[in-house]
């Protein structure tokens, strides 16, 4: 699941438009944010209170599509290299 919350905590890092350290820092965070609660819980509404402070609406299931899209990815990618 990190290398998963990994490739949205860079999307959305992008999308703030973060300098590259920042960038880092924040992918940090949002990793970390996904260990406060079982479940994804936590880890969404980090993100989207992150992009609603940014100034981008998002709706949650919006991101939650995105999520997805990043795990579907992240699991071809499992499967190409280790299968």
């Amino acid at each position: 699941m990190q290398k998963l919350n990994k490739l949205l905590g860079e999307c959305v890092a992008d999308r703030l438009k973060k300098t590259e350290k920042d960038k880092e820092d924040y992918i940090l965070e949002v990793i970390k944010s996904d260990i406060v609660e079982p479940g994804d819980e936590d880890f969404f509404r980090k993100v989207k209170n992150d992009l609603s402070q940014g100034g981008f609406a998002i709706l949650t299931k919006k991101l939650e599509i995105k999520w997805m899209s990043c795990w579907k990815l992240q699991k071809r990618l499992f499967h190409k290299y280790f299968y």
